[in-house]
């Protein structure tokens, strides 16, 4: 109960391994370090989408604003489908491959491409730890960042 009182922002981890895809939303994602720039997620071994990150070695992390809610709920499996073809086009999203392989979100506040460098098991999940290998920045009319608090997704203007 007490880390439900932990506001975070919310993103989707996107990977592609072969030709399959997957993700999930997340607020287990970290910057870790400055010099090299490095990111972390922590992923719990029983998600689809831990695998496919192991194998692929890449994953992108896709921060979300507040008017994506939709994106972050299909991808938490709130609603919607399992199909991830479905998973990836839900509320009109446009995704594409970054040159790494990785999916990435183009209406996203900015997304962060990583190759992971380390994997280390804690209990039920996996720190994966991933040199940012690139950053796209996006200039959107798009609102402030989603967050997740109390159990529910609530933008930053929800706060004022």
């Amino acid at each position: 109960m007490a880390m439900r009182q932990l506001a975070a922002s919310v993103s989707v981890v996107a990977v592609k391994s072969g030709n399959a895809r997957g993700g999930l939303t997340m607020t287990a994602v970290c910057s870790v370090s400055l010099d090299p720039p490095t990111m972390l997620i922590c992923v719990n071994q029983a998600s689809s989408s831990h695998d496919l990150i192991a194998d692929a070695r890449c994953f992108s992390v896709n921060i979300l604003n507040e008017k994506q809610r939709p994106i972050a709920e299909v991808f938490a499996g709130r609603i919607g489908t399992t199909d991830w073809d479905e998973r990836f086009t839900a509320g009109s999203a446009v995704w594409k491959d970054s040159a790494m392989g990785a999916p990435i979100l183009d209406e996203a506040r900015a997304n962060v491409i990583c190759q992971v460098r380390e994997a280390v098991t804690s209990g039920s999940h996996t720190i994966f730890f991933g040199d940012v290998v690139e950053v796209r920045m996006h200039d959107h009319e798009d609102g402030h960042a989603l967050l997740y608090s109390q159990g529910d997704y609530r933008g930053v203007s929800d706060l004022g």
